[in-house]
């Protein structure tokens, strides 16, 4: 080849460099096309759909409400939160801060009126009847304090369209099988979504604490050690970090999410 100025000639391409091949061969039917062929090509990229996440079971659901359509929450369920139609003019705490999941409509703790606000309206008879149903919907004719209002609306928004779940959790006591089998099982109360389930899926569908989520969430088994989310859960006691003991890596364990 020649040389450029004084620089000399230029080297000789590289052996495994077919220059025929690259070159640009001139077609009048079709536009400058090259020769080169591509030596592999990339297969088409599948993921498996399957997400792996660590957590620990907070507790298996034993039983739970019907789905809160109307946001009609039953008296049976509340008598198990603790409402006894208001004597001693008294509302249990796990009752007022379960209807409004511990939060206000900002997400922060409630203030301590709501307490005052729920124990107000529940001593109407058109919001908790003889029956012990708590409704949440407050009748536009009635006339009713603005505080009480906006902790029913609150209420409203977070039990329409769940269920009140009850757990059956050890593990404030599960240092070893030995200890669990003699260990009465702690009860716990929350609300769960539309999609939980009792009855013969209760091994399989437990409310499980993911690291990483803000709040608990209810998955079902789908075999072959997956689960599918059915989603999140509010369980009274356990929001704020009350299960995260110093044993919590002996808890731990890998879910396939599906």
């Amino acid at each position: 080849m020649e040389g450029i100025g004084n620089l000399g000639p230029l080297p000789p391409p590289p052996p495994w460099l077919n220059t025929a091949a690259s070159v640009l061969v001139p077609d009048r039917k079709q536009k400058a096309r090259t020769m080169l062929e591509p030596i592999w090509s990339p297969g088409p990229h599948r993921l498996s759909g399957i997400m792996a996440v660590t957590g620990f079971i907070l507790g298996s659901i034993r039983s739970q409400s019907d789905v809160m359509r109307g946001g009609v929450v039953p008296g049976g369920w509340a008598a198990k939160l603790g409402w006894g139609g208001g004597e001693g003019n008294h509302v249990p705490s796990m009752l007022w801060r379960l209807l409004v999941a511990d939060r206000t409509e900002q997400g922060f703790r409630p203030p301590l009126w709501y307490k005052r606000a729920c124990l107000y309206g529940l001593a109407d008879g058109r919001v908790s009847d003889i029956a012990g149903n708590i409704q949440t919907v407050i009748p536009k004719d009635r006339e009713i304090s603005d505080l009480t209002a906006m902790y029913f609306k609150r209420a409203q928004s977070v039990v329409w369209g769940r269920r009140i779940i009850e757990l059956g959790s050890n593990l404030l006591v599960a240092e070893s099988t030995e200890q669990l089998s003699r260990i009465p099982e702690l009860v716990l109360y929350g609300l769960g979504p539309e999609g939980s389930e009792k009855g013969a899926s209760l091994v399989a569908l437990c409310a499980f604490i993911l690291y990483g989520c803000s709040v608990p969430v209810v998955l079902r088994s789908s075999g072959s050690a997956l689960y599918e989310v059915v989603g999140e859960a509010y369980v009274h006691g356990a929001m704020d970090g009350e299960f995260m003991t110093e044993d919590w890596q002996s808890r731990a364990r890998e879910f396939r999410l599906a």
